[in-house]
């Protein structure tokens, strides 16, 4: 008589990866009214329930969010400053892969800069002021 005994581990899926890139097609870094849009691209593989998003200011916290949906991809954020640097730092999340807590990827992190908006109307002010 033979027996045989099996050791299998089921994994539902893979754990989630983090976004694969910065989408700035789609993403509007025009701070004049001091709101800019992020995008993103979603990961090229694995199951992804949601993003965290952080924008840093040097090294701090400037805005996030948290659990940002899976098919939105895109956040806005206010009390940006126009020519400026900033940082963006995505991770996806996933719930799926573990069902009694949620798993997030490595972090996607990437400096930005908003659009330098062209000063041509305040130069003009000026020279009128100074020929004046």
């Amino acid at each position: 008589m033979y027996v045989f005994i099996i050791d299998a581990h089921l994994s539902l899926s893979s754990e989630p990866l983090p976004p694969s890139g910065f989408n700035l097609g789609a993403s509007d870094l025009d701070a004049r009214d001091k709101t800019i849009t992020l995008a993103w691209n979603a990961p090229s593989s694995g199951v992804t329930s949601g993003y965290d998003v952080e924008v840093l200011d040097g090294g701090a916290q400037k805005a996030s969010y948290t659990n940002v949906s899976n098919t939105q991809q895109v956040v806005n954020f206010n009390n940006m400053r126009n020519g400026y640097t900033y940082t963006v730092k995505i991770k996806s999340r996933s719930q799926i892969f573990n069902e009694n807590s949620i798993v997030s990827s490595d972090v996607f992190e990437t400096p930005f800069k908003t659009v330098v908006q062209g000063t041509f109307p305040l130069y003009v002010c000026i020279m009128k002021i100074i020929l004046a």
